[in-house]
């Protein structure tokens, strides 16, 4: 499946990217199959903040003394949070009250937390959790924060700096969907997990014509400059690497003019094995 979606990335853009999140979202329901709210309880870096906030917070569900442990609270409870019991996950509960609602006896309520949180001071657990939080800064710092150089990386003619760029990009696709030849494609990896989506040139699915600068004029923010066809023709995008081994004049000493014959400027800088 995958295959054929990368497949299908050079040929049209708009149908690549939409089987591309109908994949995401059709793991993300096999996975909620598995368990309730998934996505919120499990890889929602929002649902993982304020679910720490919801640990220390002054205001709780509350068990009374007059509980008799009857579990209809747990079982109505989606996201096995469990306030009927004494591992009562306050960091899970998202204070749907439906716990509330259905106690028969009325024995859970929401008032101010009287039982303090066990914190585990083990000197093993601070260890750990020290290390695995500088790990994560320092892992953030690498992939999140700062752009992939990439030598072979190649953006629309007229993008602002790398950096800018980033900052600017809405990954709106509008420049993909533009460009006659699909030369521009969604980043994966290339720019860093930063620039997932932004718009990079892939030759082997097209080119850049020469005289065409429709990715500026339908950039909605900036991140590539608005040229004028006279200014996007002096752009260099990108540098042409010649592999003589399999150029047939050079290789095999065969008449061939083919570059020649498609550039654009006519500069006379081609010219057989003189190359």
């Amino acid at each position: 499946m995958f295959f054929f979606i990368i497949y299908l990335e050079g040929k049209s853009f708009t149908i690549a990217r939409r089987l591309w999140l109908v994949c995401f979202f059709l793991i993300l329901l096999i996975l909620n199959s598995y368990r309730q709210r998934f996505w919120c309880i499990s890889l929602c870096p929002l649902g993982a903040f304020y679910g720490f906030l919801s640990k220390y917070s002054l205001f709780k569900i509350n068990r009374k003394d007059s509980c008799n442990n009857c579990g209809i609270c747990n079982t109505h409870c989606t996201v096995s949070a469990n306030p009927g019991l004494d591992s009562f996950k306050s960091s899970e509960c998202m204070l749907l009250f439906d716990c509330i609602d259905k106690c028969l006896r009325g024995s859970l309520g929401f008032s101010i937390s009287t039982k303090k949180s066990d914190v585990d001071i083990r000197r093993r657990s601070v260890v750990i959790s020290s290390a695995s939080a500088i790990a994560a800064v320092g892992l953030m710092k690498i992939s999140l924060m700062e752009p992939a150089k990439n030598q072979y990386l190649i953006r629309p003619p007229g993008s602002k700096p790398e950096g800018d760029f980033l900052a600017l990009c809405i990954r709106c696709g509008g420049c993909m969907k533009v460009c006659p030849e699909n030369f521009l494609q969604p980043a994966f990896l290339e720019a860093g997990l930063i620039g997932l989506w932004t718009p990079v040139g892939n030759p082997k699915f097209g080119y850049c014509i020469y005289n065409c600068n429709l990715c500026g004029q339908v950039c909605p923010t900036g991140a590539i400059s608005k040229l004028t066809l006279n200014e996007k023709k002096k752009i260099v995008i990108g540098t042409a690497f010649f592999d003589k081994d399999r150029c047939l004049p050079h290789a095999y000493n065969v008449n061939c003019m083919v570059c020649e014959e498609h550039c654009p400027t006519s500069c006379n800088k081609i010219s057989g094995k003189g190359t």
